[in-house]
């Protein structure tokens, strides 16, 4: 069974699939950071691609503590 979840944005759905190296933890963590990032107004400019993209980000970082310059 693949790991994977559904959100709707824009009207849209889209599969969020979990990251190779991704444990079930950070999964469930990047997520809900997902979907607090769509429901911001600040990013209600931003591309689903753009909000995905901050969500490994945020996992790299703050969780995993694994920067990329």
């Amino acid at each position: 069974m693949n790991n994977s979840n559904c959100i709707n944005f824009n009207n849209k759905i889209y599969f969020i699939t979990k990251n190779h190296n991704e444990n079930k933890n950070s999964f469930i963590q990047r997520m809900w950071y997902i979907i607090k990032q769509i429901n911001l107004k600040e990013n209600k400019n931003k591309s689903f691609h753009d909000i995905i993209n901050m969500s490994n980000i945020y996992i790299n970082e703050l969780k995993n503590e694994c920067i990329f310059n």
